[in-house]
């Protein structure tokens, strides 16, 4: 069966599920810790949450400014950094995570680039000029290793954390 709306008002069973995966979720909900206690509540004990969230504490978010896709408002409405997303998971009662990493940093860059771009930087036909040239092959292989370390070092763009409900 599936639920459309809010899950919240799905009444799931408590302990229902294995996993939850909340992949680009939380940052669009009115209240996140709420949502994340009714996932805890359906979760079994020692079942698995995954959670990827745009990271506002990132070296992305400060090198892009007011124009880094994960500010991206009025849709994200509760920005995370590391230390709030991990009190947060805590609080609605799941254990320290599992896994952390980032990802997602040139995706990332491309609309926070864009954004600056439709804020006038550029005429329009330039601006749509360059964001289809930095979405090519070639592009994309040179900022690979640049993008993947920002990842590797915890500074990508987006942060995923996978952690199990409490006993």
């Amino acid at each position: 069966n599936v639920f459309a709306g809010p899950f919240e008002q799905a009444e799931y069973a408590t302990g229902r599920f294995d996993a939850v995966t909340m992949w680009d979720v939380l940052e669009h909900l009115h209240d996140p810790l709420a949502s994340l206690r009714e996932v805890r509540r359906i979760v079994r004990p020692g079942g698995l949450l995954f959670v990827r969230v745009p990271d506002a504490g990132s070296i992305m978010a400060r090198l892009c400014g007011d124009y880094w896709s994960g500010y991206d408002l009025p849709r994200h409405m509760t920005m995370f950094t590391l230390p709030t997303l991990l009190r947060m998971l805590a609080a609605s009662g799941f254990d320290w995570p599992q896994t952390i990493y980032w990802s997602g940093s040139y995706l990332a860059a491309l609309h926070s680039l864009r954004f600056a771009l439709d804020d006038g930087r550029l005429p329009p036909e330039q601006a749509a000029q360059l964001h289809r040239a930095l979405q090519t092959a070639p592009v994309r292989v040179v900022a690979w290793l640049p993008f993947r370390l920002a990842d590797w070092l915890g500074q990508g763009s987006n942060m995923e954390v996978l952690s199990h409900a409490q006993w």
